[in-house]
């Protein structure tokens, strides 16, 4: 097994130092390690040597013709942060090569007291030891990062916010050097639903929302790492041929693809953009995986929230929303049209002669029937208009944006439909929404309108 081979950058002006420590190094070449020393006289030298070549360890005097003391230590980790430095300072400057390791230099060795086994060491500590420091440091950035995710994740329990921040969040991300475009997909029946995206700019996202509004698990690298449950990176789209969806608008690119992962169910996708031809390394993949499945527990979680708070809206029974979130929509109307001036109007009505039909066929019976009242009365309405079980038998429908003589036509039809489909009859109560009027003043005029049809004789519409 050869020895590793270790790239030295002497940086000394004095030819009688320089000799002493290249017969050093010579020295020990074949024992261990073996090295490469090249040798510059002034800073200015070494830091172009730096600029173009690679370097394992730099070795500088602090006494140069172009700089001298902590000056040369400052430039020096400024120029070339990543590699480890070395100082040489004499016996009277002992305090000077103490405030360097401060600053950031791995060591430093008095000159006419090094040896060469303090030499090596030195210089192959200082290699160990700066590595562990940028291990650190990645470490560290690794975690910030994922801390940043997190936040962002924390911040909200609506599923539609915490993806959109967390796909700019991480595109925006400089350690994992992305492009700024990317997408996110949600698993739903089987299939890759875009819930987000980001960066695609308006000459192309007309066509990839159309194209990517819902994939299969053959469709492209998406499709691809939905399927067998992996990271897929693709480094040119122009020539990686399982890239099948093409845009001519975006220029050639590579693709890093993340399965979200939840409890080891697969979530949904998460697609990054890089710079074409770039290389993932094993330390920045590892992150990805991380942060997938960190998105993927946020998905879960929100998704959870989502339904539950769902639930708390819907009446268990006929699936119509309950008087809580009737509560919050009639708010929302009633703060536009006072702000703005527009009109929106209430039916309420229940089912006649319920108790009777309930006492004469059970409870099981008169539960059907507000169920199929419920679907019958939903067919004749909009998909924006609300339908609410208000109580018992007694059901109020929200109409946004429809005046009057419009909503007593929407409760003639209701009224109709229900009359031909099934064996029972409703009595509605229509108004709209006046000046000053509050959520307990409109419920009330509509409650009062139903209970005049009722006592008319039922099975009639009366509008107030």
């Amino acid at each position: 097994m050869k020895n590793p081979l270790i790239k030295v950058l002497l940086i000394e002006d004095d030819p009688d130092d320089v000799f002493l420590i290249r017969d050093m190094i010579e020295s020990v070449c074949g024992l261990l390690y073996c090295f490469e020393l090249a040798h510059a006289n002034r800073l200015s030298a070494g830091l172009e040597y730096i600029r173009e070549q690679q370097v394992d360890v730099v070795l500088s005097d602090l006494g140069l013709p172009d700089s001298q003391g902590l000056e040369t230590v400052t430039a020096l980790l400024q120029n070339a942060p990543n590699t480890p430095i070395v100082v040489l300072t004499g016996l009277a400057d002992e305090g000077i090569g103490m405030e360097a390791v401060t600053r950031g230099a791995q060591d430093y060795l008095i000159k006419g007291e090094v040896e060469r086994e303090i030499l090596v060491r030195a210089m192959t500590y200082a290699i160990q030891r700066k590595k562990e420091q940028e291990e650190l440091r990645r470490k560290n950035a690794d975690l910030a990062i994922l801390y940043q995710v997190s936040q962002t994740i924390n911040q909200s329990l609506n599923l539609d916010e915490t993806l959109a921040e967390v796909l700019e969040a991480i595109t925006c991300i400089e350690m994992l050097s992305l492009e700024k475009r990317g997408a996110l997909f949600l698993l739903k029946d089987e299939q890759l639903v875009l819930a987000h995206e980001v960066g695609h700019g308006q000459e192309v996202v007309p066509r990839f929302l159309d194209d990517h509004r819902t994939c299969g698990f053959d469709t492209c690298l998406c499709g691809l790492a939905a399927r067998s449950g992996e990271i897929v990176v693709s480094l040119n789209s122009e020539t990686d041929k399982r890239h099948t969806l093409q845009y001519p608008e975006i220029p050639a690119h590579g693709h890093i693809v993340i399965p979200l992962k939840a409890k080891n169910r697969l979530a949904g996708v998460l697609c990054l953009y890089l710079p074409v031809n770039t290389e993932v390394e094993k330390d920045k993949m590892e992150l990805l995986i991380a942060l997938g499945n960190q998105i993927g527990i946020a998905i879960d979680n929100a998704s959870l929230y989502e339904e539950t708070r769902a639930l708390s809206l819907r009446d268990p029974l006929t699936g119509l929303a309950n008087r809580r979130h009737m509560e919050i929509i009639m708010h929302d109307n009633l703060s536009r049209a006072k702000r703005s001036g527009t009109v929106f109007s209430v039916i309420m009505f229940d089912i006649d002669h319920f108790k009777k039909f309930n006492d004469t066929h059970g409870h099981d019976a008169g539960d059907e029937i507000l169920v199929e009242t419920t679907k019958i009365a939903a067919s004749t309405l909009r998909d924006i208009d609300l339908k609410v079980r208000f109580g018992g038998e007694e059901f109020l429908v929200l109409l946004p944006e429809t005046g009057l003589p419009e909503a007593h036509e929407v409760a003639e039809r209701i009224r109709l439909a229900v009359q031909e489909e099934v064996s029972i009859t409703v009595s509605l109560g229509v108004t709209s929404y006046r000046d000053g009027d509050d959520q307990e003043i409109l419920i009330k005029r509509a409650d009062t309108a139903l209970y005049q049809a009722k006592n008319q004789g039922r099975n009639r519409v009366v509008a107030d």
